[in-house]
């Protein structure tokens, strides 16, 4: 429901920032849409977690994958989102 959302308010090359990247949910829903996805999270193996899972279903396309804060980082987006860590 959140995708068909998405797909209706961002066109193609939106710029879409997951906070909280972690092992790459976001990154296996959004992986056929035409945004250009950036996933920001402290945890390393965690982006490569995520990094390895988008490879297998869109090896073509770009993923930008930064370890760190997003407060440290300033982005351009059309959208930004953040996962409930606990």
């Amino acid at each position: 429901m959140a995708l068909a959302y998405l797909q209706l308010h961002l066109g193609p090359g939106a710029r879409v920032l997951v906070v909280g990247a972690g092992g790459g949910a976001e990154v296996v829903t959004f992986s056929q849409q035409p945004w250009r996805l950036t996933g920001v999270d402290p945890s390393a193996q965690m982006l490569a977690i995520a990094q390895d899972r988008w490879c297998r279903l869109n090896p073509t396309a770009d993923l930008d994958l930064i370890q760190g804060e997003v407060a440290d980082r300033p982005l351009m987006l059309d959208l930004t989102l953040r996962r409930a860590v606990w």
